[in-house]
């Protein structure tokens, strides 16, 4: 078995890698022209793209064990399906993924007996090694971190360099931080393997720019979400994950809230006595609502957390509105409207707090915000 590049023929004006998908064969050792087990696709309006990487036999022969992405090639891990992995009967042909993380699985290993699988996963912004038990379903961090897995880009040699297993299936080696490393599955010890490379190459002229680093206090240059008061004299917007309100014409905003809480997106009540806002933090996200003038503690209103976005409160000060998304599929607070909102759903909470009521799903939040 071997992943394989296949070329397009619809799509010969673009780039290469855009024209191509990775494909799994199969081929008799006696030779032949062999036979294709997973066919990729390149996608278009009516149908996602497909890839499929690092195949696996088992030792039965009866299934693969692989990675498969269905979406686009170039694009944010996080706004799109990632590579998560497979495994496919080979007589039926019939397919059961084996992970659904929100961040991706790739890469993955078979022990020699079949019995155990590494491989590797996103977790937040950084990339880890995990090992399952086939048998028992048990499923651990083998390594976590290592370098960075390249999911985001054009994968021409795997989401990860290569790893395998030692003789006797307890050990892989595997490289990361440019040193070779041993790990035993069972207790994840680590032992580097020592070796030494002659390398000769040419360096150009040493580039050593002068720069001098900002002392004191961080300036913020970035502003997100600024919104007017309702009588045009305020605006309220957040920086660096904290929750501002600046005078029209006067350069120095003040923090609404204190300590090291983080608020998004604020909205005004229509009498502009309240700021309601989004809160995140470690997969906890809430809408909150404090007093203008900064007097008082910040209010929850919303128990169950999830990603809220888009806050706006009714005319009559009596509710507010949002784009609530669960946590496990929170898209970033910069994508684009209608990106990732397979499971987003519009809702309204009361204004002093309480269980958020459905309005409209996923369907009719495509259409976008104007139709509301």
């Amino acid at each position: 078995m071997e992943s394989r590049r296949r070329r397009h023929p619809g799509f010969q004006k673009e780039p290469h890698f855009y024209n191509s998908g990775f494909e799994i064969w199969r081929y008799d050792l006696l030779g032949g022209s062999g036979l294709t087990i997973v066919k990729s696709r390149v996608g278009d309006a009516k149908q996602p793209t497909i890839n499929a990487l690092s195949v696996n036999v088992t030792p039965d022969q009866r299934y693969i064990v692989f990675a498969k992405k269905i979406g686009a090639q170039f694009a944010d891990a996080g706004r799109i399906l990632p590579w998560q992995i497979v495994r496919r009967n080979l007589a039926t042909g019939e397919e059961d993924d084996l992970t659904a993380f929100p961040r991706g699985a790739f890469r993955p290993l078979l022990s020699p007996d079949g019995t155990k699988l590494v491989y590797g996963m996103r977790h937040d912004v950084e990339t880890g090694l995990r090992v399952r038990d086939l048998a028992t379903g048990s499923d651990k961090w083998l390594k976590f971190p290592i370098d960075r897995d390249d999911q985001e880009s054009a994968f021409t040699r795997d989401i990860l360099p290569g790893y395998a297993f030692l003789p006797g299936g307890k050990e892989i080696v595997v490289s990361w931080g440019g040193k070779i490393h041993r790990l035993e599955l069972e207790t994840g010890h680590d032992r580097i393997i020592p070796f030494q490379a002659k390398v000769s190459r040419e360096l150009g002229p040493k580039l050593d720019f002068q720069s001098r680093v900002e002392e004191g206090q961080v300036q913020a240059r970035v502003i997100h979400g600024a919104v007017a008061s309702p009588d045009g004299k305020r605006f309220a917007f957040s920086s660096l994950t904290h929750l501002y309100i600046a005078d029209v014409g006067v350069e120095t905003p003040r923090r609404v809230i204190g300590g090291e809480g983080r608020q998004f997106e604020p909205a005004w009540s229509p009498d502009g006595q309240w700021l309601a806002y989004t809160s995140w933090s470690d997969g906890d996200g809430a809408i909150c609502k404090i007093r203008a003038d900064g007097s008082g503690t910040p209010q929850r209103l919303t128990t169950a957390p999830a990603s809220f976005r888009y806050l706006a409160w009714s005319p009559d000060s009596q509710r507010v509105v949002a784009v609530r998304t669960p946590p496990y599929q929170a898209i970033s607070q910069a994508d684009q409207w209608g990106r990732g909102m397979g499971a987003s759903e519009l809702v309204w909470i009361p204004a002093v707090g309480g269980t958020p009521t459905f309005i409209v799903g996923a369907e009719e939040l495509r259409a976008g915000p104007g139709q509301y």
